[in-house]
């Protein structure tokens, strides 16, 4: 089995390629690890509103978080705003979280 490793630009941006299977990889804003992108939340601030974006589709700069209830809630007490208002789709989207 070869695996063949891409490095774009960054080491946000991060490729490998396994049998013709392309997984990509991104910077998990909470724990600091480069994790699989399917595994992450994706977070994209709109007009200094952050919406969620769970199809990774929507256009603009995001970042990403893990997936995990209570490192959300973690990381957006230590931010206190630091990355936008949180948009009502990502409020919705963590109170199912917490439910």
């Amino acid at each position: 089995m070869k695996t063949l490793t891409k490095i774009i630009a960054n080491t946000t941006n991060i490729m490998t390629m396994t049998e013709n299977k392309i997984v990509s990889y991104r910077f998990n804003m909470i724990t600091r690890q480069v994790e699989e992108k399917q595994n992450l939340l994706r977070l994209v601030k709109i007009n200094g509103i952050l919406h969620i974006d769970l199809n990774q589709e929507m256009m603009g700069r995001g970042f990403y978080l893990s997936k995990e209830k209570e490192l959300i809630k973690m990381f957006f007490k230590k931010a206190k705003g630091k990355y936008g208002e949180l948009g009502e789709d990502l409020i919705s989207y963590l109170e199912k979280q917490n439910g």
